[in-house]
């Protein structure tokens, strides 16, 4: 869950690399594990049920300029 990711960043120490491992589903999921300043993820079952992975991929990561 993306909550479970967000409440443990304010436990960890500066500079340690954080890796969000389990509930990316969206855009919005994308942007809120960010804003704990996370900016690793892995993305598994929404990328595998996707009728084209890659554009799913582009819709969750695409940024432009953010």
């Amino acid at each position: 869950r993306v909550d479970t990711t967000t409440e443990l960043t304010k436990q960890i120490p500066t500079g340690i690399h954080v890796v969000s491992e389990s509930g990316i589903k969206t855009r919005g999921d994308v942007d809120k594990v960010r804003s704990c300043g996370v900016h690793s993820f892995l993305v598994g079952e929404t990328l595998m049920r996707a009728p084209d992975p890659g554009h799913a991929l582009k819709e969750l990561f695409e940024f432009d300029g953010r």
